[in-house]
C-alpha cells in the first residue's frame, strides 16, 4: 500500500502567489509608477505623501508648506488623473 504521507504534503496549499501572479503584480506596478510620472510634480508629491508614505494631511502640508485645503484639493485632482490614466489598463486586467 503507497504510502499516505506524500499525498497529504501535496494536499496542503501554497499561500505563495505563482509565478503569473508575481508577474501581474510586477505589471501593475509599473503601470502605476509610469501613471505617476506624468502627473504634475505637486499632485505626484500630494499622492505620494498620501498613498505611499501613509502621511495625514496635516503632516503633508507642512512638509510642502501649504494648506491642508491645498493637500485636499491636489489629493482629489491627482486621483482623478490617476484614475482616467490608468482606466485603459484596468479595463484589460
Amino acid at each position: 500500500m503507497p504510502s499516505q504521507r506524500g499525498r497529504a504534503c501535496d494536499a496542503i496549499p501554497s499561500f505563495l502567489p505563482g509565478p503569473g501572479v508575481n508577474y501581474e503584480r510586477a505589471e501593475i506596478r509599473e503601470q502605476v509608477y509610469a501613471a505617476l510620472a506624468q502627473l504634475a510634480p505637486e499632485h505626484r508629491a500630494v499622492i505620494a505623501l498620501k498613498e505611499i508614505e501613509d502621511l495625514h494631511y496635516h503632516e503633508i502640508a507642512e512638509i510642502l508648506n501649504v494648506s491642508i485645503g491645498t493637500v485636499m484639493s491636489r489629493l482629489f485632482y491627482g486621483r482623478k488623473k490617476l484614475q482616467s490614466i490608468l482606466r485603459p489598463f484596468l479595463e484589460q486586467i
